[in-house]
């Protein structure tokens, strides 16, 4: 199945419900579906199987309406940080095979590579041609869905924190798998109104774009993240579900007035880092509606652990209880199983892990071993949860 199927049933069954709101426009799941297959014919000219389609930009919904097409039509996403070297940039280019960009970042690039560059028209452009309107060249009778499963679609890149960031490598199922697992727990439908207001340059934001979306649910996006809009979006829309990082958790809860409070019940999701046990009883006082989901996870696992808002109140310290469908064990530095409470290596078991990194064989190697993942965390599994050192 290709990760981007559903959104042509939502288009057929609820084509008038929005689908994005951005900071500029909005968008319906029929008009969605639309711009994308005009995205998947224009890349019929290129007459290649599958491309390497990067992206350059902030998160807007024209960036989206790229991302699904390419996927749709069989190719793999790429999305590049502005905030990277020059190093960096040149390297990640020399895999891209078409660049689409917002037109202020052009000069970061110009030098590094000769593709096909698509801007989007933003409110620096100059040029006359534009992301637009190459659409509106692409009418009529769009491609066929390309298939998924287990077809990469996704490279994204790990945060580099301890080491150089590596490529890895997505594909389809392992996504679909992953959006299937958290169903019983984040609760996303085509009722749900779903904030991401992070960078999809970051896997988080990426996954809660397109889970949203492979739900039916209306997406909010921000062009850059901002504790004032995101508040904005949060008292002026139904919003239901949030993700979030630690660090803006704490920027939201900073641009509150002291007696101010948010009273409205939306699940917060958050991962990347563990929320301090201050933060966390600041956000209840604050919030006093919020239902807490902390995920314990990689860009490389998907989910492995998560605390529900009732685990937070029995256990502050630990990060939850495994999640769906993935198994873990704890080993010694001989590959052998310890008992609970003993502290080892953490293994991750589940169809939601990635496919490996890119050009990287030893170091795919080195991390999957005979179906389960070498996180390389040292943690303890108890009766009821796991806490990580």
């Amino acid at each position: 199945m290709n990760i981007v199927a559903p959104l042509f049933d939502y288009a057929d069954k609820n084509s008038d419900q929005l689908a994005i709101v951005d900071e500029r426009s909005t968008i319906s799941y029929r008009r969605l579906a639309y711009r994308v297959g005009q995205v998947m014919a224009g890349f019929v000219k290129y007459n290649k199987s599958q491309m390497t389609v990067g992206v350059l930009a902030h998160t807007h919904r024209e960036v989206i309406e790229t991302l699904y097409g390419a996927v749709a039509a069989g190719h793999i996403i790429v999305v590049l940080d502005p905030k990277w070297s020059q190093k960096q940039l040149k390297e990640s280019l020399q895999h891209v095979d078409i660049l689409f960009i917002d037109e202020q970042f052009r000069d970061l690039v110009c030098e590094h590579t000769t593709v096909d560059i698509i801007p989007y028209r933003t409110g620096e452009s100059t040029g006359t041609f534009y992301y637009t309107d190459w659409c509106d060249l692409h009418t009529g009778t769009f491609p066929t869905l390309a298939a998924g499963d287990t077809e990469p679609f996704y490279i994204g890149f790990t945060s580099g924190t301890t080491s150089n960031p590596k490529a890895f490598i997505r594909h389809h199922q392992s996504w679909i798998e992953s959006f299937n697992a958290c169903h019983s727990v984040f609760k996303i439908d085509q009722d749900s109104h779903v904030v991401a207001p992070g960078s999809i340059v970051h896997s988080l934001f990426l996954f809660a774009v397109f889970h949203a979306l492979f739900n039916g649910a209306t997406l909010y996006v921000l062009n850059q993240y901002s504790s004032a809009k995101s508040l904005k979006l949060i008292r002026n829309h139904p919003v239901s579900h949030m993700y979030l990082v630690p660090t803006m958790a704490e920027s939201l809860l900073s641009s509150l007035a002291p007696s101010q409070q948010l009273t409205q019940p939306v699940s917060l999701i958050t991962s990347g880092d563990k929320l301090t046990i201050e933060t966390k009883q600041r956000l209840q006082n604050a919030w006093p509606d919020v239902q807490l989901f902390e995920f314990y996870g990689a860009s490389e696992l998907s989910f492995v652990s998560v605390s529900t808002p009732s685990d937070h109140l029995r256990n502050l310290e630990s990060v939850g209880k495994p999640f769906p469908s993935v198994q873990l064990e704890i080993r010694d530095d001989s590959g052998n199983p310890l008992p609970p409470e003993q502290i080892g290596t953490l293994h991750v078991k589940s169809n939601m892990l990635f496919s490996g990194y890119m050009n990287n064989d030893h170091e795919t190697a080195n991390v999957l071993i005979d179906g389960w993942a070498v996180t390389g965390d040292l943690a303890k599994l108890s009766h009821d949860a796991i806490s990580t050192s």
